[in-house]
């Protein structure tokens, strides 16, 4: 950082960003997911959507009259892409060799 400023252009940042504040950040976004979704949307008679609760309309499309859309996927699409975006569990951090620096720092000032 360079006079105390976060520079999101530099990777390393980020990754500080990620390490610090991730558990937080994603807790603010679950609880944005679970509000958003519970809400309930009002009919519009200038939109060509259906009103309800975005859970239900998705869930339980048949509900409206719509249908499920949905396509399977084969397990070998699933695990190239699983490979291609992997993020090991708890790991907030993208490089290795940093998520043990900052491991390794916090736990050196957790023990002072």
């Amino acid at each position: 950082m360079v006079d105390g400023y976060l520079q999101i252009h530099l990777p390393y940042h980020l990754d500080i960003v990620r390490f610090c504040f991730g558990r937080l950040i994603q807790k603010e976004l679950d609880q944005f997911v679970f509000e958003w979704n519970s809400h309930r949307i009002r009919p519009n008679w200038m939109a060509n959507s259906p009103a309800g609760v975005p859970n239900d309309l998705y869930h339980l499309p048949f509900l409206n009259g719509a249908c499920d859309h949905a396509l399977p996927i084969s397990n070998c699409i699933l695990d190239a892409i699983e490979a291609e975006f992997e993020c090991r569990e708890g790991s907030l951090v993208s490089d290795e060799q940093i998520r043990r620096s900052y491991s390794n720092s916090l736990q050196q000032t957790t023990t002072r």
